[in-house]
């Protein structure tokens, strides 16, 4: 029994019989083709499916009379020789439209959460008590352009001066767990020394 690409190449060929390929096709794909599509219809949507393709040959077959499996390394250099060398001027000119996302203290390339405990954090500090909006916007952006994360570590909770930090006792860098119970997350427990 033919496959349906192999009726479809046939009917490409002159030699198959349309009536008999749309049976095929309903019964196989019920889900996609029904009895009101036609021929060119059903082939369209198989087709948009990936259930036919154009090639009359199998997938690496070149359609001579030996059969014989084409030379895939010359099908790549080919590929690769058509690649251009210099990018065009069409992309250069979308690229000029894009939005500019190096400048990172402009507000709009900030970290909207950030901005906002900043924008808090300098709104109650008292030396900021006669500056406007904007001017606090600026010190936020400052703050934030040289260090992403200045109000998490300096100025945590909306206030200043107090952040996380590793210097207190408890905590510091975290070390790896070690030993037989390492997947725990805890390792092996020191052992209790005895008076």
């Amino acid at each position: 029994m033919a496959t349906l690409q192999d009726q479809y190449n046939q009917i490409q060929e002159g030699k198959g019989d349309k009536n008999h390929f749309l049976k095929q096709a309903r019964h196989l794909f019920p889900e996609y083709v029904n009895h009101y599509n036609n021929y060119n219809e059903t082939v369209n949507i198989l087709k948009a499916k990936s259930i036919l393709s154009e090639s009359k040959a199998g997938l690496g077959m070149v359609s001579t009379p030996s059969n014989h499996i084409s030379d895939w390394v010359s099908i790549f250099q080919e590929a690769v020789k058509a690649e251009e060398k210099k990018v065009s001027k069409e992309v250069i000119d979308n690229q000029s439209h894009n939005w500019n996302t190096a400048d990172k203290k402009d507000i709009d390339n900030l970290y909207g959460t950030a901005f906002l405990n900043g924008f808090y954090t300098e709104m109650k500090d008292p030396k900021n008590a006669d500056k406007t909006v904007d001017q606090v916007k600026q010190i936020v952006a400052k703050n934030l352009g040289n260090d992403w994360e200045y109000y998490t570590t300096k100025a945590q909770f909306g206030v200043k001066d107090i952040g996380y930090q590793t210097e207190a006792p408890g905590l510091g860098e975290p070390k790896e767990p070690k030993g037989k119970y390492k997947s725990s997350g805890y390792g092996d427990l020191p052992k209790k020394k005895k008076d």
